[in-house]
């Protein structure tokens, strides 16, 4: 049923049907993570936190649609508020993957993949937070900052995550971020 669903959802972002496409994505993120709950015995913790947050902030983000929520300061709410439901569940992803990994050993093993690996971090989030500086307030700004720095983060942390692992959960982690990461 998921996969007939993401179809449907592909085919209505390729009809530019917006609005339905964001209420099916959410529909398929409580989808999604009702079935992690019922179907997994030994759920994990961070990874279940992640899905609940995640499918919170779609929720919250198709709602923005149609509740007018009321603006502080000439400033869009829900843009913050979701934006930063985002970056919570995001960060409860990477301490899911971490708390899998043996950190003072990846770093001992990887120290220039590390290094290389945090010096273009910091340059794709500069200059990827940079293309929308001037259209950006001070307060977006600092949220698209952080976020971007969090989905990099996430995305290094798979990579090294494959690179001690190489097995099929490792990679389709990796192909996950990058998806993130593109998207």
């Amino acid at each position: 049923m998921l996969i007939a669903l993401s179809v449907v959802f592909i085919g209505l972002q390729v009809y530019q049907m917006e609005n339905e496409a964001a209420g099916l994505r959410t529909l398929l993120f409580v989808l999604l993570t009702t079935l992690y709950y019922v179907r997994v015995k030994n759920k994990r913790v961070f990874f279940f936190s992640f899905l609940i947050t995640f499918t919170i902030a779609e929720i919250l983000n198709f709602l923005s649609f149609f509740v007018d929520v009321p603006q502080l300061n000439d400033s869009d709410t829900m843009y913050y508020l979701v934006n930063s439901v985002y970056i919570i569940a995001y960060a409860l992803l990477i301490t899911q993957i971490l708390s899998a990994m043996n950190v003072i050993e990846m770093v001992k093993k990887y120290p220039f993949h590390l290094l290389i690996l945090i010096v273009l971090d910091v340059f794709c989030v500069v200059v990827v937070t940079n293309t929308a500086i001037g259209r950006l307030t001070y307060y977006a700004y600092f949220v698209e900052l952080i976020y971007n720095a969090v989905i990099m983060i996430l995305l290094t942390v798979t990579l090294i995550n494959y690179l001690h692992r190489e097995d099929k959960k490792a990679i389709n982690l990796l192909i996950g971020a990058i998806f993130i990461f593109f998207s």
